[in-house]
């Protein structure tokens, strides 16, 4: 379910609250999708109508999506630089 704005119109936070309220859906049908890359299209879509059903705008998810998309690439770009900087140590370790 997802949550409603705060109040109407625009406010201070309103961006973010709205990511808020979206991260764990986005989450749900980024994880429910088979294939290492990310279909922005069909999450958009029933983010979009459960989001505008709940008070948001098409506006308001359209810039939520874009940022939680941005900030998932980012923790999976660092999680496969962890993943090297492992590999590396273990290769390293094994050489001695």
């Amino acid at each position: 379910m997802i949550m409603g704005p705060k109040a109407e119109g625009d406010y201070p936070d309103r961006w973010l609250e709205c990511q808020r309220a979206l991260e764990p859906a986005f989450r749900d049908l980024i994880e429910a999708q088979e294939t290492p890359f990310v279909d922005l299209a069909s999450v958009v879509e029933p983010l979009l109508d459960a989001a505008v059903s709940a008070g948001w705008t098409a506006h308001d998810v359209s810039v939520a999506v874009a940022e939680l998309a941005v900030n998932h690439e980012i923790g999976h770009a660092a999680q496969r630089g962890t993943n090297a900087a492992i590999a590396r140590a273990v290769a390293d370790r094994l050489r001695r």
